[in-house]
């Protein structure tokens, strides 16, 4: 533990995330380098002087659009409007200063990026602001599938073939997954951020608990004046990735990504509040309800509704350049009701199904409605040391939990009381079932599941830039968790099912790199991270694994840039699967292993990235990855009494190519095209799912192709002499994705062939046509959202595999109906729908 407590030493104040570089060249007209010269940040006093060789750094920026301005005795000075500071990268501007005569100049870059950014070693997707409100996405996971390697399947979202938890999604640096399963179900009003990152692949040392993708969502902040922005849209929508798992693997609801009757309301203001220096605060909240009354393709049924309440509020104060401390509280509360198209029939109370009449069970008595609220609280403080050194220290606390249950007779949470000896001798009511078979009275098996997460996270780092060429960073991040948590499972005549679980474990992080940076030369991040998971558990040791990573680019011509990565990743097991205790496990009963080591993969990938034209960019990545130690399920001891939880013997490979268009915005449009070839492989798709043999995991889609394109007119155009087309734009959304797999079934039995037979493919439209009106308190904004525009029916989930191979009809083939003999309208994506809506804005 020696180097441990030598390296926390050296790493006592700071984690420096979220914030950008720029630097570059100041020349005079002969291209000849200009040293002293000052290069300011507009309306801010920061600044810097360009060394013997004309070069300048200017680091720790807020990630945002800023002005630039060059200035040197004797000659005229230079400004540079729209750059683009992005968190964690480095944006290349140069200036060119003239002999006094000429006077100054002032470029406009209309707030675009650079096409290429030299420096990028990652996989990095982009979105801003504009996105946001630009295209049809009611969630941060609509943006996500919709880059390059991403994946939907069973309502979940993968990356590059990793299972769903294994992407890491981050608030202003805060892990906002839930460690008792890895997910990710936090919301946010959309109105509240400032930019969402999402790298698929080359993470530098600085992230922890991530193997296939990190989600870095940075909020607004008060500091730039007033603005205010205020949203109220109604009619129904699709958010993509809504589904989850159990903490089995089972799936415990059906994917609900449909919502009808939805009515969204969002308010944000920012504002400054007077403290020394500059200051600002962010309050957003937001009202999410929908699911009350379905009409669609999956027609009505009215136990698919949710109830989300969504708060952010944000105080920034920079008393002084080089100082900035933050506080930062999230919060999100929301009810769901639970959706199992069987029981779809249980709220009808009186029942005559022509041979029996019977009082059925209330919808509430029932079926089990689902509470989740989760709390993060954040503080951070960034101080400049020196000229070349500044550090950030943060704290933050994230609390989640979890609340499913059944009520009883009196609108109480049924079993509220019991003990653990009570509900093992509990007997489920039998079920009553119509001539349809479906549930009329009795209640769902899920009686009650509750978990409770607290992670205390504090993170400390270190950056000192030695010289212009080189930015070391040396941190340090630690997880003190608390977790606990108990499951209730009752079928009719059989025993009762109780699970429970709670651990305190501790998960830390002590990473060192340098970024050796030339300008206009080579590139290179090498990192060294040491991860480290202790259970808490007595008798088991704690876990250490020395993680390398290294990424290189590199400009072949001032059109090309080559990237190479490799990397090892590091990810803590979810905490249900550590802990989780039956007190009598019986035949089929899962166990807890608190022996469970990390998974680790080991990446790599190379990337080319060319500019075809003044607004043109191509993007080509090939990626392969290996997945050692993938959690499944084991006979325990080889007893086959019950199940345990284990780590694989064998690994999973993932390998690809994504190739994506960028066309920046010039005469009224935009787009982005992008295509993802890629083959996940594996022995088992889940933790639940018990190892057999190599084949292709479940959410193995080899071809996924999207493509967003934007027409606008700005404010001050027009088109063909008509004013009147001002402020309207339209954004087109469309993917296609070949089939996932299925286990195929010959008379009742699976096929030796796991995942043999694949859905068909799919695809999907949706487009956003909004118009703009210009006031002199802001502007006002009516916009349209058409989901599935062209009406195109999507099988989502074949419900029974046998009855969708069958030939019912006689006509030689294949039925091909998913729906099962239930009739499952869920099994189908929803026909086309939409959603109407009106924001208003105002930036001083």
């Amino acid at each position: 533990m020696k180097y441990i407590i030598v390296l926390l030493t050296i790493c006592l104040c700071g984690f420096a995330l979220d914030t950008g570089m720029v630097n570059g060249l100041v020349l005079d007209a002969h291209d000849e380098p200009i040293a002293g010269a000052a290069v300011l940040v507009a309306g801010t006093d920061i600044g810097v002087m360009t060394d013997a060789n004309g070069e300048y750094l200017l680091y720790n920026l807020d990630p945002g659009v800023i002005t630039l301005t060059a200035r040197m005795m004797g000659k005229s000075s230079q400004t540079i409007q729209g750059v683009e500071v992005i968190a964690d990268m480095t944006t290349r501007v140069d200036f060119v200063l003239h002999e006094e005569v000429h006077g100054s100049t002032v470029i406009t870059v209309s707030d675009q990026r650079n096409l290429i950014e030299y420096d990028e070693i990652e996989t990095l997707h982009l979105i801003t602001a504009n996105d946001l409100e630009s295209l049809p996405v009611e969630s941060v996971r609509d943006f996500t599938v919709f880059q390059t390697g991403s994946v939907v399947a069973g309502g979940n979202l993968h990356i590059r073939g990793g299972r769903s938890g294994e992407i890491l999604y981050l608030v202003d640096g805060i892990p906002m997954n839930d460690p008792s399963d890895n997910m990710y179900s936090f919301d946010l009003p959309m109105s509240s951020i400032s930019e969402i990152r999402v790298i698929s692949g080359g993470f530098s040392a600085e992230y922890g608990g991530a193997q296939s993708g990190i989600v870095s969502i940075t909020t607004r902040d008060g500091c730039d004046g007033y603005f205010l922005a205020a949203d109220l849209a109604g009619g129904a929508y699709t958010e993509y990735a809504g589904g989850g798992e159990s903490l089995a693997g089972y799936r415990m609801w059906e994917n609900q990504s449909f919502r009808g009757d939805a009515l969204t309301g969002e308010f944000t203001v920012g504002l400054p509040v007077g403290l020394p220096g500059t200051s600002g605060l962010l309050l957003s909240t937001s009202r999410k309800i929908s699911g009350y009354d379905r009409y669609d393709s999956r027609q009505n049924w009215d136990n698919s509704y949710r109830d989300v309440t969504n708060f952010v509020s944000k105080l920034t104060w920079k008393p002084a350049a080089g100082s900035r401390f933050q506080l930062g509280f999230y919060y999100s509360d929301g009810e769901r009701g639970w959706r199992d198209w069987q029981w779809s029939r249980i709220p009808e109370n009186f029942v005559d199904d022509g041979d029996t009449l019977y009082y059925a069970r209330p919808q509430e008595e029932a079926l089990p409605t689902r509470d989740m609220i989760m709390r993060g609280i954040n503080f951070s403080a960034m101080q400049t040391l020196s000229s070349s050194c500044y550090s950030e220290i943060q704290f933050s606390r994230y609390t989640t939990e979890e609340d499913r249950m059944l009520r009883d007779s009196l609108g109480e949470r049924f079993g509220e009381t019991w003990t653990t000896e009570e509900w093992c001798e509990y007997e489920a009511p039998d079920y009553y079932l119509d001539r349809d078979t479906f549930h009329r009275a009795g209640h769902h098996p899920w009686i009650r599941h509750h978990s409770n997460t607290v992670m205390n996270q504090m993170k400390f780092g270190l950056t000192w830039l030695p010289g212009i060429h080189h930015q070391i960073r040396a941190g340090y991040d630690g997880q003190f968790l608390q977790t606990s948590g108990w499951d209730v499972y009752a079928q009719p005549g059989q025993a009762t099912w109780f699970s429970e679980w709670s651990g305190n474990p501790r998960i830390h992080g002590i990473y060192l790199q340098d970024r050796i940076q030339h300008l206009g030369g080579l590139t290179c991040l090498a990192g060294l991270r040491m991860d480290g998971l202790n259970t808490g558990v007595d008798g088991e040791k704690a876990i250490w694994r020395l993680n390398p990573r290294i990424g290189v680019s590199h400009p072949i011509t001032v059109r090309d840039m080559l990237r190479v990565s490799y990397g090892h990743y590091f990810q803590s097991p979810a905490l249900s699967l550590i802990y989780w205790e039956s007190p009598s496990p019986e035949a089929g009963a899962f166990q807890g292993n608190t022996g469970l080591e990390p998974e680790i993969t080991t990446g790599y990938e190379i990337g080319l990235k060319h500019i075809l034209a003044e607004n043109l960019l191509v993007d080509c990545v090939f990626f392969y990855k290996t997945m050692d130690g993938l959690i499944a399920t084991f006979n325990h001891e080889g007893t086959g009494d019950y199940f345990q939880f284990g780590n694989s013997s064998d690994n999973g490979t993932a390998t690809g190519f994504e190739i994506s268009l960028d066309r920046y915005f010039e005469r009224y449009w935009s787009g982005t095209a992008n295509y993802t070839y890629s083959k996940a492989m594996g022995y088992s798709s889940s933790a639940s799912a018990t190892e057999t043999q190599l084949c292709p995991l479940n959410w193995d889609q080899p071809h996924t192709m999207n493509a967003i394109c934007s027409f606008s007119v700005q404010q001050g155009d027009n088109i063909l002499g008509l004013n009147c087309l001002e402020g309207l734009s339209a954004n087109l959304r469309w993917s296609y994705g070949s089939g996932i797999p299925y286990n195929n079934q010959e008379h009742g039995v699976y096929s030796s062939d796991t995942n043999s037979e694949r859905y068909p493919w799919t695809m999907k439209t949706d487009i956003r046509i909004e118009k703009k009106f210009w006031t002199g308190f802001g502007t006002i904004s009516l916009y349209t959202d058409v989901y599935n525009l062209f009406n195109r029916r999507n099988i989502e989930r074949i419900y029974d595999v046998m009855w969708y191979e069958a030939d019912l009809n006689g006509d030689g083939t294949p039925d091909c109906d998913p729906s099962g003999p239930y009739g499952n309208p869920a099994a189908w994506s929803p026909q086309r729908h939409f959603l109407f809506g009106i924001r208003y804005e105002f930036l001083e």
